[in-house]
C-alpha cells in the first residue's frame, strides 16, 4: 500500500494550513502525486461507482495540489463534508492496474472479481474504460477462473451451484 494522506472535505474547507504542513512533512511538494476521490457514496453495498469521480494524475507543486483537490471535491455529486480526498505519490512504470470487487456488481454473486489491465501501463485504463485490453479474474471459493467469457463463467457458476446442491 502506498503512503497516503487522507483528508475530508470539511478538513480542506476549514484548515488548509494543517494539510499543507502534513504534505510538507512528507516531502511531497517536489514529488509527482495523484489526488484521488474517496466519496462516501462511491462504493456502497448497492452500487460501485469506480471511475465516476475525478482523480488528477501527475500533480506537482503546491498550486497544482490545491487545484487538484478542488477538482476532485467539485466532482462529488453531493455536499457531504465527510467525503474524502486521497493524496499519494504517483506510481511510475505500472505493470498492472485494476479494480477488485468482493461481490459481483452485476448480480451480487458471492465471489471475487478483478478487472485488470496488464498491457497499457496506465493507472486509469480500467476505471476510465479507455482500454480494450481488459482482463477479468474470477474466484469462487477455491475455484479460480481467469479470462473466461461471461457466458462460460456463468455456465460454470451454474454447474458449481448445481454440484453444491447435490452433495
Amino acid at each position: 500500500m502506498l503512503p497516503q494522506l487522507c483528508i475530508t472535505v470539511a478538513e480542506w474547507t476549514s484548515n488548509r494550513d494543517k494539510i499543507w504542513n502534513e504534505v510538507k512533512e512528507k516531502g511531497w511538494f517536489s514529488e509527482t502525486l495523484i489526488v484521488r476521490s474517496s466519496a462516501i457514496n462511491e462504493d456502497t453495498e448497492n452500487e460501485s461507482m469506480a471511475g465516476k469521480f475525478e482523480s488528477v494524475l501527475d500533480v506537482l507543486g503546491k498550486d497544482a495540489i490545491e487545484q487538484a483537490i478542488d477538482t476532485v471535491i467539485a466532482s462529488y455529486t453531493d455536499e457531504n463534508e465527510d467525503n474524502q480526498v486521497l493524496i499519494q505519490p504517483m506510481i511510475k512504470n505500472v505493470a498492472i492496474c485494476g479494480v477488485a470487487f468482493s461481490v459481483d456488481p452485476n448480480n451480487s454473486g458471492n465471489y471475487i472479481i478483478i478487472n485488470y489491465d496488464d498491457t497499457t501501463g496506465s493507472t486509469e485504463s480500467v476505471t476510465s474504460g479507455s482500454t480494450n485490453q481488459l482482463n477479468t479474474f474470477y474466484q469462487i471459493s477455491n475455484l479460480i477462473l481467469d479470462n473466461y467469457s461471461k457466458q462460460t463463467f456463468f455456465q460454470k457458476e451454474v454447474l458449481i451451484l448445481f454440484r453444491r446442491n447435490l452433495f
